[in-house]
């Protein structure tokens, strides 16, 4: 965030860390209300957003270079969910399993906040 370098966000998961953002986002919404400001994001749009996808963890590559970070399978937990969700959906991508958010399309809506590009414009 160019404007505020000296603000973080850490969390114990991505999904944690997007709720903090999310609540950071959603005063920095109210203080431009209070200014004035009219054309903002609404936060049910951003609150589709959920932090895996995000972060970029559920894209394909990045999946795998995770999970060949612990080729011996030592991360039990995560690789039993991963072979319980994959035998249920038929599939081996976990992805759909994990987000909790839809796509919704923000039209004119302002998406950029305090420097920082909510959604990836198209």
């Amino acid at each position: 965030m160019e404007e505020h370098p000296t603000e973080a966000f850490t969390n114990t998961s991505a999904d944690k860390c997007w709720e903090t953002i999310l609540d950071r986002l959603n005063a920095e919404i109210e203080r431009c209300k209070s200014l004035g400001e009219q054309e903002l994001p609404p936060l049910e749009v951003l609150q589709s957003i959920n932090g895996h996808k995000m972060f970029g963890f559920l894209k394909p590559s990045i999946i795998q270079a995770i999970e060949a970070q612990d080729p011996s399978h030592q991360c039990v937990e995560y690789w039993h969910h991963k072979e319980l969700s994959s035998e249920s959906s038929g599939s081996g991508n976990d992805a759909s399993k994990c987000s909790n958010g839809s796509s919704n399309s923000l039209g004119d809506v302002k998406t950029k906040l305090f420097g920082f590009n909510l959604i990836k414009q198209e």
